[in-house]
Protein backbone atom coordinates (compact mmCIF):
# COMPACT_ATOMS: atom_id res chain seq x y z
CA UNK A 1 0.00 0.00 0.00
CA UNK A 2 1.38 3.18 -0.66
CA UNK A 3 0.03 5.69 0.93
CA UNK A 4 -2.56 6.13 4.10
CA UNK A 5 -3.90 9.71 4.83
CA UNK A 6 -4.22 10.27 8.47
CA UNK A 7 -7.14 12.87 9.69
CA UNK A 8 -8.03 13.34 13.40
CA UNK A 9 -11.68 14.74 13.55
CA UNK A 10 -12.74 17.08 16.85
CA UNK A 11 -16.16 19.32 16.48
CA UNK A 12 -15.65 19.44 13.03
CA UNK A 13 -19.37 18.63 12.01
CA UNK A 14 -19.71 21.53 9.34
CA UNK A 15 -16.49 20.47 7.35
CA UNK A 16 -15.52 16.89 7.95
CA UNK A 17 -17.36 15.20 5.24
CA UNK A 18 -16.05 18.15 2.47
CA UNK A 19 -12.68 16.81 4.02
CA UNK A 20 -13.27 13.22 3.68
CA UNK A 21 -14.46 13.55 -0.24
CA UNK A 22 -12.01 15.89 -1.28
CA UNK A 23 -9.18 13.15 0.01
CA UNK A 24 -11.00 10.24 -1.05
CA UNK A 25 -11.27 11.98 -4.30
CA UNK A 26 -7.61 11.59 -5.20
CA UNK A 27 -6.32 8.70 -2.82
CA UNK A 28 -3.73 6.86 -5.47
CA UNK A 29 -4.59 2.93 -5.60
CA UNK A 30 -4.55 0.63 -2.77
CA UNK A 31 -4.16 4.30 -0.58
CA UNK A 32 -6.40 4.62 2.81
CA UNK A 33 -8.12 7.62 4.75
CA UNK A 34 -7.76 6.87 8.74
CA UNK A 35 -10.46 9.07 10.41
CA UNK A 36 -10.21 9.25 14.12
CA UNK A 37 -12.45 10.83 15.98
CA UNK A 38 -10.95 12.48 19.55
CA UNK A 39 -14.36 12.46 21.97
CA UNK A 40 -16.19 14.99 19.82
CA UNK A 41 -19.12 16.69 21.47
CA UNK A 42 -21.09 17.83 18.31
CA UNK A 43 -22.03 15.68 15.71
CA UNK A 44 -18.62 14.75 13.45
CA UNK A 45 -18.75 11.36 13.77
CA UNK A 46 -22.25 11.03 12.64
CA UNK A 47 -21.36 12.69 9.87
CA UNK A 48 -17.90 9.97 9.43
CA UNK A 49 -19.80 6.49 10.53
CA UNK A 50 -22.59 7.32 7.67
CA UNK A 51 -19.91 7.33 4.82
CA UNK A 52 -19.63 3.99 3.46
CA UNK A 53 -15.72 3.61 1.46
CA UNK A 54 -13.60 0.81 1.61
CA UNK A 55 -10.91 3.01 1.92
CA UNK A 56 -12.04 4.48 4.60
CA UNK A 57 -11.05 3.76 8.05
CA UNK A 58 -13.17 4.96 11.02
CA UNK A 59 -11.75 5.17 14.96
CA UNK A 60 -13.56 6.98 18.13
CA UNK A 61 -11.61 7.77 20.81
CA UNK A 62 -12.17 9.56 24.15
CA UNK A 63 -10.80 13.33 23.78
CA UNK A 64 -6.74 13.25 24.30
CA UNK A 65 -6.51 15.86 21.80
CA UNK A 66 -4.78 16.20 18.35
CA UNK A 67 -1.05 14.48 18.91
CA UNK A 68 -2.65 11.03 20.73
CA UNK A 69 -5.90 10.97 17.41
CA UNK A 70 -2.57 11.02 14.90
CA UNK A 71 -0.75 8.77 17.01
CA UNK A 72 -3.99 6.47 16.61
CA UNK A 73 -3.87 6.85 13.33
CA UNK A 74 -0.08 6.02 12.37
CA UNK A 75 -0.21 3.09 14.51
CA UNK A 76 -3.44 2.08 11.94
CA UNK A 77 -1.29 2.94 8.69
CA UNK A 78 -0.56 0.61 6.70
CA UNK A 79 1.02 2.87 4.12
CA UNK A 80 4.71 3.62 3.46
CA UNK A 81 4.00 7.03 3.36
CA UNK A 82 1.93 8.95 5.35
CA UNK A 83 -0.03 12.24 4.21
CA UNK A 84 -2.01 14.45 6.54
CA UNK A 85 -5.18 16.51 6.62
CA UNK A 86 -6.88 18.22 9.17
CA UNK A 87 -11.19 17.93 8.75
CA UNK A 88 -11.45 21.13 8.46
CA UNK A 89 -9.64 21.58 5.80
CA UNK A 90 -9.67 20.15 2.08
CA UNK A 91 -7.26 18.34 -0.59
CA UNK A 92 -6.64 20.12 -3.44
CA UNK A 93 -5.93 18.58 -6.87
CA UNK A 94 -2.57 17.29 -6.96
CA UNK A 95 -2.59 16.59 -2.92
CA UNK A 96 -1.06 13.36 -2.98
CA UNK A 97 -0.04 12.56 -6.63
CA UNK A 98 2.89 15.64 -6.52
CA UNK A 99 4.32 14.46 -3.18
CA UNK A 100 4.20 11.21 -3.37
CA UNK A 101 5.85 11.62 -6.84
CA UNK A 102 9.22 13.13 -5.55
CA UNK A 103 9.68 11.22 -2.63
CA UNK A 104 9.35 8.04 -3.63
CA UNK A 105 12.17 9.49 -6.33
CA UNK A 106 14.70 10.17 -3.66
CA UNK A 107 15.66 7.85 -0.72
CA UNK A 108 16.21 10.60 1.31
CA UNK A 109 14.10 12.85 1.23
CA UNK A 110 11.74 12.29 4.74
CA UNK A 111 9.33 15.34 4.77
CA UNK A 112 7.37 17.47 1.93
CA UNK A 113 5.10 20.25 2.32
CA UNK A 114 3.21 22.81 -0.21
CA UNK A 115 1.56 26.04 -0.46
CA UNK A 116 -1.76 26.35 0.46
CA UNK A 117 -5.13 28.45 -0.57
CA UNK A 118 -6.48 30.11 2.66
CA UNK A 119 -10.53 29.98 2.91
CA UNK A 120 -12.88 31.39 4.84
CA UNK A 121 -15.84 28.98 7.40
CA UNK A 122 -17.62 28.56 3.71
CA UNK A 123 -14.92 27.59 1.97
CA UNK A 124 -14.76 31.25 -0.32
CA UNK A 125 -10.90 31.56 -0.64
CA UNK A 126 -9.22 34.75 0.63
CA UNK A 127 -5.62 34.54 -0.65
CA UNK A 128 -3.17 31.93 -1.54
CA UNK A 129 0.43 31.29 0.20
CA UNK A 130 3.58 29.82 -1.78
CA UNK A 131 6.71 30.02 0.15
CA UNK A 132 8.45 27.32 -1.10
CA UNK A 133 12.34 26.07 0.69
CA UNK A 134 14.67 24.02 0.26
CA UNK A 135 16.35 21.16 2.62
CA UNK A 136 18.92 24.49 4.03
CA UNK A 137 16.15 26.73 4.73
CA UNK A 138 14.23 24.15 6.32
CA UNK A 139 17.09 23.11 8.34
CA UNK A 140 17.70 27.02 9.73
CA UNK A 141 13.64 27.85 10.13
CA UNK A 142 12.96 24.61 12.15
CA UNK A 143 15.28 26.00 14.86
CA UNK A 144 12.63 28.78 15.47
CA UNK A 145 9.68 28.13 13.98
CA UNK A 146 7.54 25.45 11.32
CA UNK A 147 6.62 26.75 8.02
CA UNK A 148 4.66 23.78 7.18
CA UNK A 149 1.51 23.87 7.14
CA UNK A 150 0.27 20.50 8.76
CA UNK A 151 -2.21 19.50 5.93
CA UNK A 152 -0.10 19.78 3.08
CA UNK A 153 2.64 17.28 4.53
CA UNK A 154 3.85 14.56 3.35
CA UNK A 155 6.15 11.54 5.17
CA UNK A 156 7.92 8.86 4.78
CA UNK A 157 6.44 6.43 7.23
CA UNK A 158 8.89 6.35 10.53
CA UNK A 159 8.52 5.29 14.24
CA UNK A 160 8.07 9.07 15.30
CA UNK A 161 5.49 9.77 17.05
CA UNK A 162 3.78 13.39 17.96
CA UNK A 163 4.68 14.35 21.99
CA UNK A 164 1.65 15.25 23.77
CA UNK A 165 3.94 17.24 25.98
CA UNK A 166 4.16 20.30 23.68
CA UNK A 167 0.98 20.34 22.85
CA UNK A 168 -0.45 22.59 21.31
CA UNK A 169 3.16 22.98 19.06
CA UNK A 170 3.13 19.53 18.25
CA UNK A 171 3.05 19.55 14.81
CA UNK A 172 6.08 22.25 14.75
CA UNK A 173 8.14 19.50 17.08
CA UNK A 174 7.37 16.44 14.88
CA UNK A 175 8.09 18.03 11.39
CA UNK A 176 11.05 19.41 12.99
CA UNK A 177 11.90 16.22 14.39
CA UNK A 178 11.24 14.69 10.94
CA UNK A 179 14.06 16.88 9.23
CA UNK A 180 16.72 15.17 11.59
CA UNK A 181 15.78 11.62 9.79
CA UNK A 182 15.98 13.29 6.21
CA UNK A 183 15.96 15.59 4.04
CA UNK A 184 13.07 18.39 3.74
CA UNK A 185 11.62 20.35 0.82
CA UNK A 186 8.56 22.94 0.95
CA UNK A 187 7.09 23.05 -2.89
CA UNK A 188 5.61 26.00 -4.28
CA UNK A 189 2.54 24.15 -5.50
CA UNK A 190 -0.90 25.00 -3.94
CA UNK A 191 -1.93 21.64 -2.67
CA UNK A 192 -4.59 22.29 0.10
CA UNK A 193 -7.22 24.18 1.15
CA UNK A 194 -6.46 25.71 4.89
CA UNK A 195 -9.57 27.02 6.37
CA UNK A 196 -9.82 29.75 8.85
CA UNK A 197 -12.74 29.88 11.57
CA UNK A 198 -13.16 30.60 15.15
CA UNK A 199 -12.75 27.00 16.58
CA UNK A 200 -9.64 26.17 15.15
CA UNK A 201 -6.88 25.32 17.58
CA UNK A 202 -4.93 28.47 15.99
CA UNK A 203 -7.63 31.06 17.00
CA UNK A 204 -8.06 29.98 20.33
CA UNK A 205 -4.44 29.13 21.90
CA UNK A 206 -2.20 31.31 20.76
CA UNK A 207 -0.66 32.39 24.02
CA UNK A 208 -0.49 28.88 24.48
CA UNK A 209 1.22 28.09 20.88
CA UNK A 210 3.79 30.78 21.37
CA UNK A 211 4.84 29.02 24.58
CA UNK A 212 4.84 26.10 23.31
CA UNK A 213 7.35 26.94 20.57
CA UNK A 214 9.46 28.49 22.69
CA UNK A 215 10.49 25.20 24.10
CA UNK A 216 10.46 23.22 20.79
CA UNK A 217 12.58 26.31 19.84
CA UNK A 218 14.92 26.07 22.54
CA UNK A 219 15.21 22.17 22.47
CA UNK A 220 16.02 21.90 18.52
CA UNK A 221 19.14 24.71 18.75
CA UNK A 222 20.38 22.45 22.06
CA UNK A 223 19.81 19.16 19.93
CA UNK A 224 21.35 20.69 16.69
CA UNK A 225 24.18 23.68 17.88
CA UNK A 226 24.91 22.16 21.26
CA UNK A 227 23.81 25.72 22.64
CA UNK A 228 21.62 26.01 25.65
CA UNK A 229 19.47 29.69 25.00
CA UNK A 230 17.20 30.82 27.68
CA UNK A 231 13.40 30.99 27.09
CA UNK A 232 13.14 34.91 27.06
CA UNK A 233 16.20 34.99 24.50
CA UNK A 234 14.18 32.36 22.65
CA UNK A 235 11.03 34.57 22.53
CA UNK A 236 12.66 37.69 21.07
CA UNK A 237 14.95 35.67 18.04
CA UNK A 238 11.29 34.34 17.08
CA UNK A 239 9.90 37.11 17.09
CA UNK A 240 12.76 39.14 15.56
CA UNK A 241 12.53 36.66 12.68
CA UNK A 242 8.88 36.93 12.03
CA UNK A 243 8.65 40.57 12.81
CA UNK A 244 11.83 42.16 12.87
CA UNK A 245 11.97 45.05 15.10
CA UNK A 246 8.11 45.91 15.35
CA UNK A 247 5.59 45.69 18.48
CA UNK A 248 8.55 45.61 20.94
CA UNK A 249 8.64 48.30 23.42
CA UNK A 250 11.49 50.28 24.58
CA UNK A 251 11.72 48.15 27.46
CA UNK A 252 12.77 44.92 25.12
CA UNK A 253 15.37 46.80 23.10
CA UNK A 254 18.19 45.92 25.76
CA UNK A 255 17.11 42.19 25.44
CA UNK A 256 16.64 42.09 21.98
CA UNK A 257 20.22 43.47 21.22
CA UNK A 258 21.31 40.33 22.54
CA UNK A 259 18.88 38.25 20.95
CA UNK A 260 20.00 39.55 17.41
CA UNK A 261 23.61 38.94 18.32
CA UNK A 262 22.69 35.22 19.59
CA UNK A 263 21.23 34.94 16.22
CA UNK A 264 24.49 35.66 14.36
CA UNK A 265 26.24 33.54 16.68
CA UNK A 266 24.01 30.17 16.68
CA UNK A 267 24.00 31.15 12.30
CA UNK A 268 27.66 30.97 12.84
CA UNK A 269 27.66 27.46 14.10
CA UNK A 270 24.52 26.26 11.70
CA UNK A 271 26.27 26.76 8.35
CA UNK A 272 29.60 24.74 9.86
CA UNK A 273 27.07 21.92 8.85
CA UNK A 274 27.19 19.02 6.19
CA UNK A 275 25.41 19.31 3.37
CA UNK A 276 24.11 22.73 2.89
CA UNK A 277 23.89 24.47 0.01
CA UNK A 278 25.88 27.71 0.36
CA UNK A 279 23.62 29.53 -2.31
CA UNK A 280 20.89 29.33 0.57
CA UNK A 281 22.91 30.26 3.10
CA UNK A 282 24.13 33.36 1.74
CA UNK A 283 20.78 34.11 1.44
CA UNK A 284 19.81 33.03 4.90
CA UNK A 285 22.62 35.44 5.67
CA UNK A 286 21.39 38.91 3.71
CA UNK A 287 18.47 38.27 5.45
CA UNK A 288 19.95 38.33 9.07
CA UNK A 289 21.69 41.59 8.12
CA UNK A 290 17.71 42.88 7.22
CA UNK A 291 16.69 42.18 10.65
Amino acid sequence: MKLSVVMPVYNAAPYVKAAIDSALSQLPDGGELICIDDGSTDASWDEIARLSDPRLKCLRQENQGAASARNAGLEQALGDFIAFLDADDLALAGRFEIPLRLIESDARLGIVGAGVRVIDRQGKALRDESHPASDTRLRWITLFNSPFTFSAVTVRKSALRFDSSVIPAEDYAYCADMLDRGRGVILPDLLCAYRLHPGQVTQRRNDALRESGNRISRRKIQERLDVDVPLDLVFLMRHLLAFGWERLGPEHHALAFEAQRTLTHLFALFKQGKGLDASELAKIEQELLRV
